[in-house]
């Protein structure tokens, strides 16, 4: 943001009802590669050195409930007045000390740090009551127009398909950005005229500050992705196309090796170390983070997980849990919420573990389940032993202690403990809990005798 001896304030416009979405979810609160649209637009008022921002929002808490409250202010537009009708609210709630307002729409993710720089600048340098951020293109595609007199002076901004058809060359489409004066603002903002929707249109200004001879401004955008505005689920579409790219892009740049872009799907959130190979078909989620010289896919989804360095993770899923180093998982193995997997485990094919603690070198290389469960290190858990987690009623939690051996086709019902050094025999089915350094064996588990 340029020093001034403005004082400014973001706002975000994000009442309106989307019905074009054809949702239930509100269309500030859809995604693109893993954040909210509201929330690529707060970034860019962040990007400005803005801080005192403030969401215009319909009489729903949805909103509210999905951005903390640090990051924003929120002031209610009870009526479906319009773009015009958000001003009107922002108007009566704004403190006497600011002078300009820098007004977004909320479903305008891309605009960059240098547009909304150029915008503001000139705002101030042209001593303009309204500015607009205006895109060149060859077409309009629904959007509003700029449109300038014979001097090239911002005349109006309009919003009818028949004066738009009038073009037949490029035109200045409104990208849904405004920097207004807000002493000027106040005086004429009652004036906007109700359409036939119902609704006032903030563009309308335009022609008002043209016929009071006011001066008025419009920027160009850096690039026409910063002008996508999002109505429809295909606009949608067509910007996480645009968003996936630039995220493959420049975690490549970084050192990422992604061997098929096209079939990959990493979310902005995330974070790619350097040396890692992302394989095809895979996905990445939320909040995760992959260490460097790790190998992840083909076929793989991470959901809000760490996964340190040096791992493998082989069409699996990982939701929620933590890799340490030299971890291995899959094929087709699911690692599921809380779940924790200490350096050097290794969890095999068609396997699934949920919300339990494996500590260092633990070997379950075929199939099984472990559930509501604490393995100590160096444990082997043989191809298809379980613990039976679940009663019916309540999930209970299964200890093994370090350096046992599970049997193949174990049956560990719990509550129970497995005392470390301890032997399970193939088939066994243990209903008590297990001596240290005990070996047992059959339905149900009996001793058969310690280690030799």
């Amino acid at each position: 943001m340029v020093n001034t001896n403005h004082q400014w304030v973001g706002a975000i416009m994000a009442a309106g009802s989307g019905t074009r979405m054809g949702t239930s979810k509100l269309k500030p609160l859809h995604e693109i590669s893993g954040r909210t649209l509201i929330e690529y637009v707060i970034r860019s008022l962040e990007s400005i050195g803005l801080e005192n921002l403030i969401v215009i929002k319909d009489h729903g808490d949805d909103l509210v409930n999905a951005i903390p409250e640090d990051k924003v202010q929120f002031i209610t537009q009870d009526k479906h007045d319009g773009t015009g009708g958000a001003l009107k609210v922002l108007l009566n709630k704004l403190d006497d000390d600011v002078t300009d307002i820098l007004l977004l729409n909320s479903d305008v993710p891309f605009i960059e740090k240098e547009s909304l720089d150029k915008l503001t600048k000139d705002h101030i340098d042209k001593e303009s009551v309204f500015s607009v951020l205006v895109s060149n293109e060859d077409s309009a595609n629904g959007r509003g127009i700029l449109i300038l007199d014979d001097q090239g002076i911002s005349k109006e901004i309009t919003e009818k398909e028949e004066q738009k058809s009038t073009f037949n060359s490029n035109v200045l489409v409104n990208v849904g950005a405004y920097c207004i004066n807000i002493e000027w603002a106040i005086d004429v903002i009652n004036q906007l005229e109700t359409q036939v929707n119902g609704e006032i249109y903030i563009t309308e200004l335009m022609s008002f500050a043209f016929k009071e001879s006011k001066n008025t401004s419009y920027s160009f955008v850096g690039n026409n992705d910063e002008s996508l505005g999002i109505n429809t689920l295909i606009d949608l579409s067509n910007a996480q196309k645009i968003n996936r790219k630039r995220v493959l892009d420049r975690l490549m740049l970084a050192g990422v090796i992604i061997e098929d872009p096209d079939s990959t799907y990493i979310d902005d959130t995330v974070t790619v170390g350097v040396d890692t190979v992302i394989k095809p078909g895979t996905l990445l989620r939320g909040d995760t983070r992959i260490g460097n010289n790790c190998e992840i896919g083909p076929g793989s989804q991470i959901i809000d997980s760490l996964v340190a360095e040096n791992c493998r993770v082989w069409n699996s899923i990982i939701e929620g849990s933590i890799l340490e180093t030299n971890v291995l998982v899959g094929p087709y193995s699911h690692i599921r919420p809380e779940s924790y997997l200490s350096n050097n485990v290794k969890v095999g094919n068609f396997s699934e573990i949920k919300a339990s603690r494996l500590e260092e070198g633990v070997r379950m290389s075929h199939f099984g389940y472990i559930g509501d469960a604490s393995i100590g290190a160096r444990v082997n858990l043989g191809a298809g032993m379980v613990t039976c987690n679940y009663d019916g009623t309540d999930k209970n939690h299964t200890t093994i202690g370090e350096g046992s051996f599970i049997g193949s086709a174990t049956m560990l019902v719990a509550p129970i403990v497995i005392g470390p050094g301890s032997v399970t025999g193939a088939g066994s089915v243990v209903i008590t809990d297990v001596q240290n350094g005990d070996r047992v064996a059959g339905v149900p588990a009996k001793s058969i005798g310690p280690k030799n």
